[in-house]
């Protein structure tokens, strides 16, 4: 991690921003540690397998069967629930376009975690507490590192497929050949141009934000909040 006096002494302008994935995966790690607690109750009961599966998932991808399914849950075991509970608040916080807001409703997450009675959360509202500023100034500037990983998983990916290269040159020339706007021309073949390819894949990002917006509004009204 670089040091912020190195980074205010070369870098006045940076702001530090905390990436969405960590933060959720924090809150993801300890609710797995609950969901544990769902093994026993399977073996005692058919009625409520897919549990688990139920609570890894996004309300909003729910089906009306895994619903019923984390309804048992609630009933069965309150602190899963809860815990459950927690990483979604946290997920739809994250989720906001205003930082105004968000810095209020992630306060008011930090002291309703911190006081839930869930030790492994409560201990997690203190590292968000202190990240605070990097997770709003994330949310205002709607900054993450989802590109270069998603580049970096390509290019592990290419790797893996070749079997590695004996040659470095050829690797790089299949990392730009992937990973760039480069039209190779093929005879016979329609093959649009690197402006027509920009256009259509920001076509079809802004239909998947479109998609995700109306999804977390949904949850949003069905929560109240």
């Amino acid at each position: 991690m670089l040091d912020d006096r190195c980074v205010e002494r070369y870098f006045a302008n940076a702001r530090r921003c905390v990436d969405f994935f960590h933060v959720v995966g924090w809150a993801g790690e300890l609710s797995d540690e609950h969901r544990e607690a769902i093994n026993a109750l399977e073996e005692r009961a058919r009625g409520i397998r897919g549990t688990k599966y139920a609570l890894g998932m996004n309300p909003e991808n729910l089906s009306a069967s895994l619903q019923d399914k984390l309804r048992l849950a609630e009933e069965s075991y309150p602190d899963v629930y809860r815990a459950y509970q927690l990483k979604e608040e946290l997920r739809v916080i994250l989720h906001m376009r205003d930082h105004v807001p968000s810095r209020a409703a992630l306060r008011s997450w930090i002291a309703e975690a911190g006081s839930c009675g869930i030790p492994q959360f409560e201990e997690l509202a203190e590292k968000i507490g202190r990240h605070e500023a990097g997770i709003v100034a994330a949310v205002e500037l709607q900054v993450n590192s989802s590109k270069s990983e998603a580049t970096n998983t390509t290019v592990k990916a290419l790797i893996a497929t070749a079997r590695g290269f004996r040659n470095l040159g050829n690797m790089f020339a299949l990392v730009y050949l992937r990973c760039s706007d480069l039209a190779i021309p093929l005879n016979n073949r329609y093959q649009p141009s690197a402006e027509k390819q920009r256009e259509l894949r920001d076509v079809q990002n802004a239909r998947k934000r479109a998609r995700e917006e109306a999804k977390r509004k949904a949850y949003e009204e069905r929560q109240g909040l």
